[in-house]
């Protein structure tokens, strides 16, 4: 791939850090489960998607937490509910 050109979905580092890794596109600093909670649309970009579903259906997660990792999985399901289904029209 050129450099300068990125796959469908990727998240560009912010500005003035130099993109060579996950790292250089966190906001800000913590663990990278933390960051998943904080981002779930990137983590399930990322393929978190098992670890948030599992997170957000515990009895012991954060009411408010639960509810954002909720919201971003549906918003996910959404998504490629309406991609599978474009995929399977008559052509």
């Amino acid at each position: 791939m050129p450099s300068g050109v990125f796959i469908d979905g990727h998240i560009a580092a912010p500005e003035g850090v130099l993109d060579i890794d996950f790292f250089s596109h966190c906001l800000e600093r913590g663990a990278h489960r933390a960051l998943v909670i904080a981002y779930p649309r990137s983590g399930l970009l990322q393929g978190a998607e098992p670890y948030l579903r599992w997170l957000a259906a515990r009895r012991d997660t954060l009411s408010d937490v639960a509810a954002s990792l909720r919201e971003a999985l549906q918003e996910w399901d959404d998504t490629r509910d309406s991609r599978f289904a474009d995929d399977r029209s008559p052509r």
